[in-house]
């Protein structure tokens, strides 16, 4: 989570799923192989297999709000440089913040686990079924300071739903949750 010049950036994760991610560092270790064993004479298929390779890698996405200007990106980062097209930020009810908990499960034939954790998500709540996720947090302290910073910049409500019964956070008065 970073806020700068009033934009909210938030990592999501990587573009591309683990398994191409692992088949990335192979093509980069059979490219670089290709180049030694042919002398470096041969660039073509091989430069390109390291570039597809690194860019599996290194491919990240997330989520831009401008608070100053309302308008919201979804983007894809290579290197650092953000691309994806600014849109318009619809009329926000209100912040949330609530716990979800998170339940992956797996398995081969007799062998099967089930991972279960939780996490705080923090949603710009448009109407009943229209939401956008701002971002996953561990900690809760993280999760309500960042909710707070949005719902104070887009002068809307906060609901504190990390606890069995759901709160609105007084942001005028009340600095500290």
């Amino acid at each position: 989570m970073v806020f700068k010049n009033n934009i909210y950036t938030k990592r999501s994760g990587y573009y591309v799923w683990p398994q191409f991610r692992i088949l990335g560092a192979m093509a980069v270790v059979y490219g670089i192989y290709r180049l030694y064993a042919e002398g470096f004479t041969l660039f073509g298929v091989e430069i390109a297999l390291i570039l597809a390779g690194i860019a599996a890698n290194i491919l990240t996405t997330g989520i831009q709000i401008n608070l100053k200007n309302k308008t919201y990106r979804e983007y894809v980062s290579l290197l650092g440089l953000r691309s994806g097209k600014w849109l318009k930020l619809p009329d926000i009810d209100y912040v949330t913040v609530h716990n979800e908990q998170i339940v992956k499960q797996g398995g081969v034939q007799s062998i099967s686990y089930k991972d279960r954790y939780k996490v705080l998500r923090i949603r710009l709540i448009i109407s009943e079924k229209e939401h956008y996720d701002v971002g996953v947090f561990d900690n809760k302290e993280e999760a309500i300071i960042t909710g707070r910073l949005c719902a104070e910049k887009l002068n809307t409500r906060l609901l504190d739903y990390t606890e069995h019964e759901a709160k609105w956070v007084n942001l005028k008065n009340d600095k500290q949750s």
